[in-house]
């Protein structure tokens, strides 16, 4: 008799304990929401409201966390879920996050709501830059482009045949082109084309125009007097000759200085000490060139008149730097 009171009363002690934790139950917060699926378009960021019925205070959280690089989620005086797309999703494939709704309090979890965005369509575009047209100057030059790509996207490069033997493009970098050209030594201004096209989508390609001056047309930029493009002046000070900027080929913003190297910068260029250089006409394409010091060497020295300008081509537009060689003789002996 004694074993069966003994399991008799572990039995009652159980369904107690049972019916304790049934009686905590009635506590937990009650939770209903008017959507629990959600859905947005790829480049959707209208916001959406769901509405909550709670009878308590609650929170929300976003899931995994990585998700919220995309999506948001706001607790709006405990009686609206605001959820909001905040980055497009520029991929081949869609993506989902869930948003978990628990007690404020209790911390229990309440509610789960799942978010889906779309993928990229295909119809848009999926690879494009900032820049589709470059313009260079005569001498050879690297520049990067940057390439907006969409994400998880492979995509080509290639140079049209004909502009091949001047002109490169590789990629570097995840979203950038390296766009690489030869000096040109024609007559003509010459042109090339990029093509940008992506590999698992039939996309429209993207194409980068490339425009490249000859050194002919730099040399047409600084003239002296008979058209030379070197000038020699006297041994003495006061030594002067003129020379004329072609106003056809500068269009825009210029400057004129003096160097003591043919290519240098106006931030780059060391002025030479025994020249000068000033306007004569109110059009700017009329200057004089003077001598400063009285050259007492028994050797001539050089240095260069230097034209720092802005070529326009169709509204498209490159920095030229022109230059002109001035020697002066060396002292009489």
């Amino acid at each position: 008799m004694k074993a069966i009171h003994k399991i008799l009363w572990r039995i009652g002690a159980g369904c107690g304990a049972a019916l304790l934790a049934a009686g905590c139950t009635t506590n937990e917060m009650h939770m209903e929401v008017s959507y629990d699926q959600l859905q947005f378009g790829a480049q959707d960021n209208v916001a959406r409201n769901v509405n909550v019925a709670a009878d308590g205070a609650w929170s929300c959280e976003v899931v995994p966390a990585e998700a919220a690089s995309w999506l948001a989620a706001t607790n709006d005086n405990n009686e609206v879920l605001v959820v909001e797309a905040v980055g497009d999703n520029r991929s081949l494939e869609p993506r989902q996050a869930r948003i978990r709704l628990r007690d404020a309090e209790h911390n229990a979890l309440l509610k789960t709501i799942a978010v889906t965005q779309e993928a990229w369509p295909e119809e848009a575009v999926w690879i494009s830059t900032a820049e589709d047209e470059l313009l260079f100057g005569p001498g050879p030059k690297d520049e990067v482009v940057q390439v907006d790509v969409m994400d998880g996207v492979n995509w080509t490069v290639e140079v049209a045949p004909e502009a091949q033997q001047w002109l490169t493009a590789v990629r570097t970098g995840e979203k950038g082109v390296l766009v690489r050209i030869k000096g040109n030594d024609g007559e003509q201004m010459r042109c090339g084309t990029i093509q940008l096209r992506t590999t698992e989508v039939d996309a429209e390609p993207c194409l980068i125009r490339v425009y490249q001056l000859s050194w002919a047309q730099d040399k047409l930029a600084v003239e002296f007097d008979g058209g030379e493009l070197t000038a020699n002046v006297g041994p003495e000070a006061g030594e002067e000759t003129y020379f004329r900027i072609n106003s056809s080929f500068v269009s825009g913003f210029y400057q004129v200085y003096t160097a003591t190297v043919a290519h240098a910068t106006f931030e780059e260029a060391v002025p030479v000490s025994w020249l000068r250089v000033e306007q004569v006409n109110a059009d700017e394409s009329l200057w004089r060139l003077q001598t400063t010091e009285a050259n007492r060497s028994a050797v001539a020295r050089e240095g260069f008149v230097v034209l720092y300008c802005t070529y326009k081509v169709d509204n498209r537009s490159a920095t030229v730097i022109c230059s002109a060689r001035v020697q002066q003789a060396a002292a009489a002996q």
